[in-house]
């Protein structure tokens, strides 16, 4: 743990109260562990405030937004794919959006 927080440069007493009392990190904290440990900051806010957030429901849809960003996350990081140096438009996340299958509700607004 004291080589995490050197490396990273989050203060051990800031990890510690992460790793063991539950303690919320941060966003920033996240950022500089993520880098460290070769992860994606997102993937570690996942896992950070996953026994935060509400369990999905076993009888939920196969589609809810928490299955799939862990299915993101995790096909990611089978293909050994890194994050994109420059963040995609918003024109590339809407075509990607829409090839992996998201409809809108009204389809005016896609257009």
């Amino acid at each position: 743990m004291n080589r995490l927080a050197d490396l990273s440069g989050v203060p051990q007493p800031r990890l510690r109260g992460a790793c063991f009392k539950g303690t919320c990190p941060t966003p920033e904290t996240l950022r500089k562990l993520a880098r460290v440990m070769g992860k994606h900051h997102l993937e570690l806010y996942t896992l950070a405030y996953e026994a935060r957030i509400q369990p999905v429901p076993e009888d939920a849809e196969n589609t809810s937004l928490d299955i799939l960003m862990r299915d993101l996350f995790e096909t990611a990081r089978e293909m050994g794919l890194t994050v994109p140096k420059v963040r995609p438009s918003k024109a590339k996340i809407r075509k990607a959006l829409l090839e992996l299958g998201f409809s809108s509700d009204n389809s005016d607004e896609c257009a």
